[in-house]
């Protein structure tokens, strides 16, 4: 309870010079129906009371009393406010064992207010966790409320270095870190390197060998065309067709053969090292 030397009447306490006696008398009504309310536990009414009369004279009794009302409500930011302006409204008039009791009336409060902490970052898209739990996503909008004491705000995104701070929180105050990322750097990655036998040159030289052995044999049998190998015999041998036949598949099998040559190695089982090497991805880690 506010000390007894703040509950003065408003209208003998007027800021502003003579008010007239009509809103003093009302001003007196509200501070007196209001104190009344407030006893019975009805604080809701009793500042909706201080309000009208706060309307007729500016006095700081009836701010110290709207700022009471709003700790027992457990509004303690408005608690702060009404009665820190209260103080700076009662100057001299209030006395020291009063300023006491609402200043002690005010660290309470403000022990009751949560910590906030503005976390700040140039690069966008980050996800900002604290004490490893992910709260928000860069650009932060708004303070994040926190309980009092030691914090670790951390920040990562895919193709960044993580990066961490700590900061204090204090009840009723909001506490300011920036935290950069740095862009990780990419790892070089090397060509597959080629293994296993390369097989081509072996099937290309075997092709042209048989190729030429055909085409040879196909050019013989063209030659001893329509000759007689028994002269006696009624009919002679036709070899120009299976000449034909014969060095025609000689030439497509040397043909093969060169191309075989042609090609580069086969890369049956590409080296992955450089995978291997590339390290882990920046979504793999231990961030709660």
């Amino acid at each position: 309870m506010l000390a007894a030397a703040v509950l003065v009447a408003a209208g003998t306490e007027a800021t502003a010079g003579a008010e007239p006696a009509e809103s003093e008398a009302v001003a007196e009504e509200a501070l007196r129906r209001g104190d009344e309310l407030r006893s019975q536990g009805s604080c809701e009414a009793a500042i909706a009371s201080w309000r009208r009369g706060l309307g007729e004279v500016v006095h700081w009794a009836f701010l110290l009393r709207i700022g009471d009302c709003y700790g027992r409500l457990g509004r303690h930011e408005d608690a702060v406010a009404y009665l820190s302006r209260g103080l700076e409204f009662a100057g001299d008039e209030l006395d020291a064992a009063g300023r006491a009791e609402v200043e002690a009336t005010i660290g309470r409060s403000r022990d009751e207010l949560p910590a906030l902490v503005d976390v700040a970052s140039a690069t966008g898209g980050a996800a900002v966790f604290v004490d490893g739990v992910l709260e928000r996503t860069t650009p932060v909008d708004r303070p994040l409320q926190v309980e009092p004491g030691e914090h670790e705000i951390s920040l990562m995104r895919a193709g960044y270095a993580p990066s961490s701070t700590r900061v204090t929180a204090r009840p009723g105050e909001t506490a300011s870190v920036t935290v950069e990322l740095e862009p990780r750097e990419q790892p070089v990655r090397a060509e597959p390197r080629a293994r296993g036998r390369r097989l081509s040159p072996v099937w290309g030289s075997l092709l042209i060998a048989l190729g030429a052995g055909l085409a040879g044999g196909g050019g013989y049998l063209a030659s001893i065309d329509n000759e007689r190998i028994d002269p006696e015999a009624v009919y002679g041998i036709d070899t120009l067709g299976p000449a034909v036949g014969m060095a025609a598949l000689g030439t497509g099998l040397v043909v093969g053969g060169i191309v075989l040559l042609a090609l580069p190695p086969r890369d049956r089982r590409p080296d992955r090292a450089w995978e291997r090497g590339a390290g882990r991805g920046p979504g793999e880690g231990g961030a709660r």
